[in-house]
């Protein structure tokens, strides 16, 4: 998908919902570089997959009701599923995945 349909993808959500926008949540998931694709050259775009799709379940999350646990579970989810990780490869990740799931919810209260 290209940038401008994540963007149309971002703009199609309501503001009551958790109100994180497309830009620094890429900032935020290509800062904390998980699977340390962007430290080895892959260009910046790896990750566009599952930011659209943590994007999409961020915004989904009703509003007042978004928890550092449910974003962690919606982290682990969409990793596992890009990534096909079993059980202990994402609880090597628990603490990345517990830092993105704070700097959220600091920055971006529901």
């Amino acid at each position: 998908m290209s940038r401008a349909g994540y963007a149309a993808l971002a703009d199609a959500f309501t503001i009551e919902r958790m109100n994180v926008d497309l830009e620094s949540l890429e900032e935020l998931i290509r800062t904390a570089d998980i699977e340390g694709y962007l430290a080895e050259g892959a260009p910046q775009d790896e990750y566009d997959l599952e930011i659209a799709t943590l994007l999409s379940g961020l915004h989904a999350i009703p509003p007042g009701l978004a928890t550092r646990e449910k974003l962690i579970a919606l982290l682990e989810t969409v990793w596992q599923s890009a990534f096909s990780l079993p059980p202990a490869d994402l609880l090597e990740r628990r603490s990345a995945f517990e830092a993105i799931a704070d700097k959220l919810l600091h920055f971006f209260p529901a």
